[in-house]
């Protein structure tokens, strides 16, 4: 018990020393003193008191009192400060983001009224809305070239229904009124149009499944080679007509396609070939093959394409020349069926050629 009283004196001395120190530097006494009364206490008889007292973060001397005084002037000038600077830098992001966005808005509504030939001009450093800008421009090119065709496409069913319609109605007229007697010449005249008629609804009917991106493909391994061949065999009698070479170079290569739309990818370019080429001409096919790719390519030596139109030559009812093609009985959707059942394959097709000289054209086909 003796070691009991002498920890208090310890304490009690501590206590008056820090007190004592404390005293000495004219502390300002606040509220914040925390008081503790403890009993001294020997054998169990009380013989004495000791109070402890805890200054707590407030109990500062007045030089303490007027920094932190300070202190709180110049952390509200701060704050209020970079309030201003916050507000005056927010107003300036927003501008710059708000600009450049309204024009955005402005140009999405002149979309919508099918004003296409304006552009936006990239006009911030921000990536994500060039990226944007960028994107709607391409919409709007995109937006305007689908647009020229539908007026184009239009122009031309009416045009193609015009002449078949007023031929047959002049014919049935005269037969009818009687004008004209009813010879069999007429009569294979009326037919001709019909016919033409319904070659026209079909290619329309195949206008919409160029619109649909032949999304549904039956694929199966075939050889290329002998599809070719069976195509040309097909052709035998036109390429008689005009006496044409025709020949197949590479080896038998099998893919994975759909083999019916292949194969009226290789009728299309075989009669296209055979009508934009002389007598005695030579059309040819190649096939060869790398790591992932076949290529297909088909080559006449006719009367070729114009630089500036074989940019078009892949555009639903598109013809180089439509005077002769319509000749030829040509309706411009072959090449535009091509391209498509190309793209859904996953591949590509490109054309080369030289007024004069002839024309190329190259197809990549993916294995798989």
């Amino acid at each position: 018990m003796g070691t009991y009283w002498k920890r208090f004196e310890v304490s009690t001395g501590e206590t008056e020393k820090n007190a004592l120190k404390v005293s000495e530097k004219n502390s300002v006494k606040l509220d914040e003193t925390i008081e503790v009364k403890k009993k001294l206490i020997n054998d169990g008889n009380e013989f004495g008191k000791v109070t402890f007292y805890y200054f707590g973060p407030f109990a500062y001397t007045e030089h303490d009192a007027l920094f932190i005084s300070s202190m709180k002037q110049s952390l509200m000038y701060v704050a209020i400060a970079a309030l201003l600077v916050s507000f005056i830098l927010a107003s300036w992001i927003s501008a710059r983001l708000g600009l450049p966005l309204k024009h955005v808005s402005d140009f999405t509504h002149k979309l919508t009224r099918g004003e296409y030939a304006d552009k936006i001009p990239q006009e911030t450093s921000i990536i994500e809305i060039n990226s944007l800008i960028d994107s709607l421009n391409d919409l709007s090119n995109q937006l305007e070239k689908q647009h020229g065709l539908r007026k184009r496409l239009t122009t031309d069913i009416s045009h193609e229904l015009r002449t078949p319609l007023a031929t047959l109605k002049g014919n049935v007229e005269g037969m009818i009124d009687g004008v004209w007697k009813i010879t069999p010449e007429r009569l294979q005249s009326c037919y001709d149009e019909i016919d033409r008629l319904t070659r026209l609804i079909g290619n329309i009917e195949i206008i919409n499944k160029i619109e649909a991106k032949y999304d549904h493909l039956n694929k199966t391994e075939f050889n290329i080679y002998k599809l070719i061949e069976s195509v040309i065999e097909n052709f035998a009698s036109k390429i008689e007509s005009k006496n044409l070479h025709v020949e197949i170079q590479g080896d038998n290569i099998n893919i994975s396609a759909d083999k019916d739309k292949m194969n009226q990818v290789v009728i299309n370019l075989l009669n296209n070939a055979i009508k934009f080429t002389q007598k005695e001409g030579t059309i040819k096919f190649s096939i060869s093959k790398n790591k992932d790719h076949v290529l297909l390519i088909v080559e006449d030596n006719g009367i070729g394409i114009e630089k500036d139109q074989q940019l078009h030559i892949f555009d639903r009812f598109y013809m180089a020349d439509p005077s002769r093609s319509r000749a030829l009985g040509g309706q411009g959707i072959g090449l535009a069926i091509v391209k498509s059942v190309i793209e859904a394959h996953k591949g590509s097709i490109t054309v080369k050629s030289k007024l004069g000289l002839g024309t190329k054209f190259v197809i990549k086909l993916p294995f798989q």
